[in-house]
């Protein structure tokens, strides 16, 4: 597929690993494929613990105010924008008490490197938010949700010289992203601490799902073949009448409010059931996104300011003044990404530093 966009990585999808969509109750239940094992050499996502000490037993952020309303997908197959876009939407929610309702169909219709009502891969939609819209556009700026895919309708990815960029509607910013550690542990940690995680699942169990704690075996939903993506938003134990407890996770669906219970659907917790744990991606909300093997860099200013990198001769720093006033700043090309560069811009000149591998200042506090 040939794109206008400059694409600073790609996800090559071997066609074994393409899964198409199949319907049951009319509902599209595939849509994602399965990229764990052919993202491109030259980018990492670095599996991190999270450091968090001690978790509650349970935690819930629907009574938290870090949940967004339940959507429903219909028959666009699209359950990688609808994951990505409720994790956006819970972690502006959470960090900036924003209450934006996102746009999937922005996603689906500009993102020329996933199959729009096809099927998608949760990490090439993060990259592409990042390193080529810079952000989600709102609901309200763009086309209503009309069940296919259709042309994309914002200009600035048109590059259309005869269209004013400043008439266009700017996407709320997203500067990073992670993958989790396939742990049940530490995704509950990394839940707890940080909100809300997409993950890519085995649907097979859930057609038949409508309440309750569903307990899945092998034989009915192998954990190896991901074909949904869902939103964690909290984990809970329960308790029995004769003393027993069953963990499980709280998932968010996006078959709308008729689905499951209110949407929402219940699956025990510490057996990767239908491979809940395998392939989990978080918005980076308070630290740096890594997208090259060997380097991230760490801006040596105030924790505002948070960068990213697309390749070997482009940096970009976006930086934080306070809630809504966001600034990019340009960087020129650098030889070496272990040594310190300067900052081209007049905007802030300061010093900053390409370290090797990965830094939270959040997770040293």
């Amino acid at each position: 597929m040939v794109s206008n966009r400059r694409r600073p990585w790609t996800l090559e999808t071997p066609e074994a690993l393409q899964v198409r969509c199949w319907s049951f109750r009319g509902y599209e239940f595939a849509g994602i494929g399965d990229c764990k094992d052919w993202v491109r050499e030259d980018v990492s996502y670095p599996l991190r613990p999270a450091n968090v000490g001690k978790v509650p037993l349970y935690y819930d952020w629907r009574y938290h105010n870090g949940v967004s309303p339940v959507k429903n997908q219909l028959h666009c197959a699209a359950c990688w924008a609808f994951s990505v876009v409720a994790n956006i939407e819970s972690h502006r929610k959470i960090y900036l008490k924003a209450d934006d309702i996102l746009s999937e169909q922005f996603l689906i219709d500009c993102d020329d490197a996933q199959e729009g009502c096809e099927y998608g891969q949760l990490l090439q939609a993060f990259g592409d938010i990042v390193a080529v819209f810079g952000g989600v556009l709102r609901d309200v700026d763009y086309l209503e949700y009309y069940d296919r895919k259709g042309e994309c309708q914002w200009y600035p990815s048109k590059r259309d010289s005869s269209i004013s960029v400043s008439h266009s509607p700017r996407p709320v910013p997203v500067i990073g992203f992670r993958r989790v550690e396939p742990n049940e542990e530490v995704m509950a940690a990394y839940l707890y601490k940080y909100g809300p995680l997409s993950a890519a699942i085995n649907s097979e169990s859930m057609d038949r799902y409508t309440y309750g704690i569903d307990e899945p075996t092998l034989d009915n939903c192998n954990p190896n073949k991901l074909n949904h993506a869902v939103l964690i938003v909290g984990y809970n134990v329960y308790v029995s009448e004769t003393g027993e407890s069953t963990p499980y996770w709280i998932i968010k669906n996006s078959w709308g409010t008729e689905w499951g219970d209110n949407g929402y659907y219940y699956l025990v917790r510490g057996t990767n059931a239908c491979g809940i744990a395998s392939d989990l991606v978080n918005e980076q909300t308070d630290h740096l996104m890594v997208s090259n093997r060997r380097c991230s860099c760490t801006p040596e200013t105030p924790k505002a300011l948070r960068c990213r990198l697309f390749d070997v001769n482009n940096l970009r720093v976006v930086g934080e003044s306070g809630i809504g006033k966001i600034g990019k700043y340009g960087f020129g090309v650098f030889n070496n990404l272990t040594h310190t560069m300067k900052h081209n811009a007049s905007v802030v000149p300061r010093r900053f530093s390409v370290r090797p591998w990965y830094h939270s200042s959040r997770a040293e506090a």
